[in-house]
């Protein structure tokens, strides 16, 4: 089962004469949260996204890779050529 996502800030794409852009606020209620939720490293990660209704929009990225190596189909030494 998904964890509930936390959304974060405000977005708005602008134009401007130098290309596309986007401002990006945060409320001190957002802030303060954020730096409760600091990974293990310091750092708060967050992903910006599009919804389908073309708005755009900000949540808490909590990746983690796993920490499994992937498993090697064989040596180098198997291959044909």
């Amino acid at each position: 089962m998904a964890e509930d996502a936390n959304f974060y800030g405000g977005v708005k794409e602008v134009s401007t004469k130098f290309g596309q852009m986007f401002n990006v606020g945060f409320s001190e209620k957002d802030l303060n949260e954020m730096l409760g939720q600091l990974n293990e490293r310091g750092y708060f990660n967050l992903t910006m996204a599009r919804s389908q209704k073309g708005n755009w929009y900000m949540k808490e990225n909590t990746y983690k890779p796993s920490n499994e190596k992937p498993v090697n189909a064989g040596s180098s030494d198997d291959l044909p050529y």
